[in-house]
């Protein structure tokens, strides 16, 4: 996979995302406040092999089952929005994106119900399952897509993504 050109450091991946999501709010394109930004993005770090760091940032529920409104990012029109990424941060090396999960949830009972991006680990088998793919209101439907910065998909389902009729 290509290399994409992301933050440095996990602090810095962390602080885009987090002010993506405040100018969002200020904007009023996420009816989320602020300290519910600030409650719900998480990060967090793990020492993998040969000292590599591994961050991990939550922003809202794993997956949308319903849970309460204040277990999301909210956008104006009610879509609530969640994501789970990881990052590799291994010294004298570029990051690596190794997963993400976008999760979209429209408000309305339009068609699709929710859009999803995935991006797996390296692990699985890509005739079976794109490792980049979109699920388009359905968990059986994998339509392969490019892989995209965090921040990129953030802005993408913040700013690009209207609610289906």
């Amino acid at each position: 996979m290509q290399r994409l050109a992301l933050p440095a450091s996990a602090k810095t991946l962390a602080s885009d995302v987090r002010r993506c999501l405040l100018v969002a709010a200020d904007e009023g394109v996420l009816r989320t406040p602020p300290e519910s930004i600030f409650r719900l993005l998480k990060t967090e770090e793990r020492t993998a092999e040969r000292g590599t760091i591994v961050v991990a940032m939550l922003g809202g529920a794993t997956f949308d089952k319903g849970q309460s409104e204040d277990a999301f990012f909210i956008r104006s029109d009610g879509a609530r929005l969640s994501f789970g990424v990881a990052v590799a941060y291994q010294r004298g090396a570029e990051p690596e994106l190794l997963t993400y999960r976008f999760h979209l949830r429209f408000a309305r009972n339009g068609s699709p119900a929710f859009i999803r991006l995935d991006l797996n680990d390296e692990s699985r088998d890509p005739l079976m399952e794109p490792r980049s793919h979109l699920h388009p209101g359905s968990d059986g439907l994998r339509l392969p897509v490019p892989v995209m910065t965090p921040l990129e998909i953030l802005e993408r389902l913040l700013y690009g993504t209207p609610t289906p009729q």
